[in-house]
């Protein structure tokens, strides 16, 4: 059986990511299973998931044709920057020891036109180049592009697309790494990457996301798949989300204040004095949003500072982001899936976790990623609409999900 491993977020699952996995598996011969590395319940434009991990996961195995088994790209990764993230989710789709291929979503559609800027960026002469053009002052992904346009030629234009940038970043990685991976890529088709519209009976999730959290949730279930649809339903009927950052603001803040400029120092992506403008622009600001404008600057990106407020909120620095990833948790699986996990016992390269308890017996730098995911659970918590679901340690009692 083939497989295609996808990184995904899932905020949350629609009938993009649908048409995404039905076109893969057409591509492979058309009853390959899917499995997705799937960011927790933050994401990696520095924000709360509109729906926790478990219920995302759920929703993905549970859409007719959906994925078969999600898997947890760690908090560490999945809110840092495109290329951590990528890198991180690639190898644990490599090491699942099951897929034979990477799926991804591009503007181009064009797989070997995005290997070939992924080699030249992994060339050091590229390296080099950006390293030269840092002094300018511009934000790194001006100065890449920049790097790009004068070594890249024509291929230099796909960097300006979001969803090309992502899959360049998953090349790369997969080059980087030595890894026997095929490559898919599916064009991405309808609503434009993070528009605010609707085209048809397609919609981003940015603007799924918007009518869930104005108050149109409802509104927003013709974008979602059936199977999909009950279980956002059902969660926002127990008060479970949708989560609005903006309900732990005072939280966020409250822990914010208590840091120094030495602790923002030891965030990743923090450099040339950073440390001291996000010091004082959370300081001088009554909300996290305010304090992200305030530290944002022509170099650096607003999503890149929500990134770095949200990892020291977390407590994710730079030490534990450099590490490689440790484990494989399963947040949910349909039949199909648990076939794979039968198969991963003997294939996979890094231990399969269904039960919290099967950290304890791994090394310290599982434990440390692992607690860290705890607490980013914890904390996500008490952003969801009910109180009465504002309680802890949900990582170390909930199971993966299986569905049929």
């Amino acid at each position: 059986m083939r497989a295609a491993g996808i990184v995904s977020e899932y905020n949350p699952f629609h009938t993009g990511h649908l048409f995404h996995i039905e076109s893969t598996r057409r591509a492979l011969g058309g009853d390959a299973a899917i499995v997705a590395v799937m960011s927790g319940s933050f994401v990696q434009r520095g924000e709360f998931a509109v729906f926790d991990k478990f219920s995302r996961a759920e929703a993905a195995v549970s859409a007719p044709g959906g994925a078969d088994l999600v898997i947890e790209l760690p908090a560490a990764y999945a809110i840092s920057s495109a290329e951590r993230f990528a890198t991180a989710g690639v190898e644990l789709i490599d090491a699942t020891g099951v897929c034979d291929t990477v799926s991804f979503g591009s503007e181009c559609g064009d797989v070997a036109a995005l290997r070939r800027a992924a080699h030249a960026m992994n060339t050091e002469a590229f390296s080099r180049r950006v390293g030269e053009l840092m002094d300018s002052g511009e934000s790194y992904a001006a100065v890449r592009q920049r790097a790009a346009d004068e070594l890249l030629g024509a291929d230099a234009a796909l960097l300006r697309g979001p969803n090309n940038n992502l899959a360049i970043e998953y090349l790369r990685a997969v080059e980087r790494g030595g890894y026997k991976l095929d490559a898919c890529t599916v064009r991405r088709e309808g609503a434009e990457h993070d528009s605010s519209y609707a085209e048809g009976s397609n919609a981003s999730a940015a603007c799924i996301r918007e009518l869930m959290r104005s108050g149109a949730a409802y509104s927003a279930m013709k974008y979602i798949p059936d199977g999909a649809a009950e279980v956002f339903i059902r969660e926002m009927a127990r008060g479970s989300g949708p989560v609005v950052a903006s309900m732990a603001d005072a939280i966020m803040m409250s822990a914010l204040r208590r840091l120094t400029a030495a602790d923002y120092a030891k965030i990743s992506d923090v450099s040339e004095g950073l440390e001291n403008r996000l010091e004082r622009a959370v300081a001088s600001a009554r909300t996290v949003a305010e304090a992200a404008m305030n530290a944002k600057t022509k170099r650096y990106a607003l999503a890149r500072i929500r990134r770095i407020l949200l990892a020291a909120f977390l407590g994710i620095d730079a030490e534990l982001t450099s590490l490689r990833p440790q484990y494989l948790r399963v947040l949910a699986a349909n039949a199909r899936g648990r076939e794979l996990l039968r198969e991963m016992k003997t294939k996979a390269r890094l231990p399969v976790i269904t039960k919290s308890a099967e950290i304890s017996s791994l090394g310290e730098d599982a434990r440390r990623l692992f607690r860290a995911e705890v607490l980013a659970g914890d904390l996500y918590a008490l952003a969801r609409p009910s109180a009465e679901l504002h309680t802890a340690r949900e990582d170390l009692t909930r199971s993966p999900v299986m569905t049929k």
